[in-house]
């Protein structure tokens, strides 16, 4: 083996190693979640409707990053159609009820 063969193959084994780790981030955080694309979601400041669910792992586990069109006090959405990300461990309330 030489040791450009040995680089590919370290190399490929890593893609592969890293390609895993995500699916394995991916489902713990889904596997966690409480929460569907439509649902509103409450945190210590803003409500937000979800249209989007990602994950982050820059913590200890991975957990959803939900992001939606932020909406108001009275429950409708903002006119400027601004839009806002929410973390999962922030979340106060679902739907209405608490987390």
């Amino acid at each position: 083996m030489t040791k450009e063969e040995y680089n590919t193959e370290s190399s490929r084994i890593a893609k592969r190693a890293l390609g895993q780790q995500r699916k394995l981030d991916s489902s713990y955080a889904k596997s966690h979640s409480n929460v569907v694309e439509g649902d509103i979601v409450t945190d210590y400041i803003m409500s937000i409707l979800v249209d989007r669910i990602r994950y982050t792992s820059f913590d200890t586990f991975p957990e959803c990053v939900y992001s939606g069109i932020r909406y108001t006090k009275k429950g409708v959405p903002r006119k400027d159609g601004k839009r806002s990300r929410m973390y999962q461990c922030n979340l106060k309330l679902i739907n209405g009820e608490e987390v």
